[in-house]
């Protein structure tokens, strides 16, 4: 038994060290008193930062002042060492590494400091799932990719789906409609040739066409039910 504690604890502790993307969505997505210390260069910084409708308090220290002064730069923050030690620091860089060691730094002199799993990249990439309406003739399902303001919309109804102005990133596409149960009977060609490589979605073409850009549905049988007599424009 004790081992299996051990084993328990040390899984706890991992825990606290380090946060999901999409935890940290969570944290942001509600009022909150997070401190979000951004360690990327000053011009990085400048060019894209985290915001949301709660953004949280952000503190901007780059990475190579700990670089070359290790828990050392910490004399020379005052205002980052005055923030109370049961306050959540989320430290966050490009790829997760840096903000890594710093949070480490802050941890060891006693703050509650957790690292951003793959930092930047993964909020950039950070798509959101969202129902819309969901009745016994269709579903309609909003995909948002937080961090660029983009959204895009699947609808499906009786196993058959289509996107309006679908985004890049195919794989959540997949996810919901494997979850689903459901097929994508046609993608519009101008986002296909946008997709590099090919895309791996499968596009089953032997029902009516259903797709889809630019907001304008040119839809079959199949989803009349969700979007009204063929022709609407949504």
């Amino acid at each position: 038994m004790s081992g299996l504690s051990t084993a328990a604890s040390a899984e706890a502790e991992a825990e606290l060290e380090e946060i999901t993307v999409d935890e940290f969505y969570q944290r942001i997505s509600r009022s909150n008193d997070v401190l979000l210390l951004d360690v990327r260069n000053d011009r990085d910084f400048e060019n894209w930062r985290i915001e949301s409708r709660n953004t949280p308090e952000t503190m901007h220290v780059p990475y190579i002042i700990f670089a070359e002064d290790g828990p050392e730069a910490l004399e020379e923050l005052p205002e980052l060492m005055a923030v109370p030690d049961d306050r959540e620091i989320i430290a966050v860089c490009a790829k997760g590494g840096a903000s890594d060691f710093v949070a480490a730094i802050l941890r060891d002199e006693g703050k509650t400091a957790v690292n951003l799993i793959d930092g930047m990249i993964a909020w950039g990439n950070y798509h959101r799932v969202r129902t819309v309406v969901e009745t016994e003739s269709y579903q309609i399902y909003q995909v948002d990719r937080v961090a660029r303001g983009c959204l895009s919309h699947v609808l499906i109804s009786n196993g058959q789906a289509a996107i309006i102005d679908p985004l890049r990133h195919i794989e959540h596409y997949e996810k919901l409609l494997a979850e689903k149960g459901a097929k994508l009977l046609r993608a519009s060609q101008a986002w296909l040739e946008t997709l590099k490589p090919a895309p791996r979605i499968r596009i089953d073409c032997q029902g009516p066409v259903l797709i889809l850009g630019g907001g304008t549905a040119a839809y079959g049988a199949a989803l009349q039910p969700a979007l009204g007599p063929f022709g609407h424009t949504l």
